[in-house]
């Protein structure tokens, strides 16, 4: 009987081999066990409706907490944070993609820069018709929708008729929500 205390570095996947010798060095049994340590956050309750999801995409690396440990769950999605996490899904490294060129109100200083660029290039998350991109404004749902769709690609529909009573057919984001 033997106890062990592990202190596991890091989040994701992680190999613990366990080799067991007799008294005379004898080599008895070698085991091998996948731990995956999961990521938490303090302000996610164990029973809040969406804590496995936030998890595994944190495990990820899909998104991040903030440096206090938190999550804010319930905080509004900035076009900023949206940017990041859709390029992340994507896989695309961004470290040599130039940011803050694009649009003057997101200086190659921002955090999210590369991924603004990146995001944009690939016409998933665009600027807006002033050509601000607004990092820090909060996506509606017809915005994210819109890079919903983009997101998955293919062709966007032209609605026949109004999608919605509040979402008429030539709204600029009318073929997108019919799609």
């Amino acid at each position: 009987t033997f106890n062990s205390k592990v202190t596991l570095e890091g989040i994701g996947k992680k190999l613990i081999v366990i080799t067991v010798y007799d008294k005379h060095g004898r080599l008895l049994e070698t085991r091998k066990r996948r731990i995956l340590k999961i990521a938490t956050f303090i302000d996610v309750d164990r029973d809040y409706w969406a804590r496995e999801s936030i998890e595994y995409a944190a495990t990820a690396g899909l998104t991040n907490g903030y440096p206090d440990g938190n999550f804010q769950p319930n905080k509004v999605l900035p076009r900023a944070e949206l940017s990041t996490i859709v390029m992340k899904i994507i896989g695309d490294d961004v470290s040599g993609t130039s940011g803050g060129k694009i649009f003057p109100d997101v200086p190659a200083s921002f955090w999210a820069s590369k991924y603004i660029t990146a995001a944009n290039d690939q016409k998933i998350v665009l600027g807006y018709p002033d050509g601000l991109f607004r990092p820090n404004k909060e996506i509606i749902r017809v915005e994210g929708v819109s890079v919903s769709v983009r997101f998955e690609g293919g062709e966007t529909l032209i609605p026949e008729k109004d999608p919605y009573m509040d979402v008429k057919k030539n709204h600029w984001a009318g073929g997108l929500v019919e799609t």
